[in-house]
């Protein structure tokens, strides 16, 4: 089974590199902003990963993740970024169950490995729930 992956950001171009890099491993689903990101996970997720830029117009990527951590608390939340020294990035990790921060620019190959990474970890969550209490 192919994971759905979504991701979030508001230049369009980065969204169609990110579809391209990785149409042949991951479903991947896109939204420029967070208000469409909802409206994705409401209608096609839920979604194993979110990977999510952090400045967007409207509501950020950490209010994104801020939403997601309750409604679906089993998919993988991922940061992307270009700004390595935005503290707010670290402080809402914790806060949010970021599992990790990636950074603009990045190569193909490590996208790849922190997703197959962050899939691995949601089948882990998803095995967890199932197990008796």
């Amino acid at each position: 089974m192919v994971e759905k992956v979504l991701f979030v950001d508001d230049d369009a171009s980065v969204l169609q590199l990110i579809q391209a890099m990785l149409r042949d491993q991951f479903n991947v689903d896109v939204a420029e902003d967070s208000r469409e990101a909802l409206r994705l996970l409401s209608t096609n997720g839920p979604y194993a990963v979110i990977v999510t830029d952090v400045h967007m117009p409207g509501p950020n990527g950490i209010k994104l993740m801020s939403w997601t951590k309750g409604i679906w608390p089993d998919t993988v939340r991922l940061v992307l970024t270009g700004d390595a020294g935005y503290p707010a990035v670290t402080d809402d990790v914790d806060k949010n169950n970021v599992y990790r921060i990636l950074y603009k620019p990045f190569d193909s190959e490590t996208l790849k490995n922190v997703l197959a990474d962050a899939v691995g970890e949601h089948k882990r969550l998803v095995s967890a729930d199932d197990l008796p209490q």
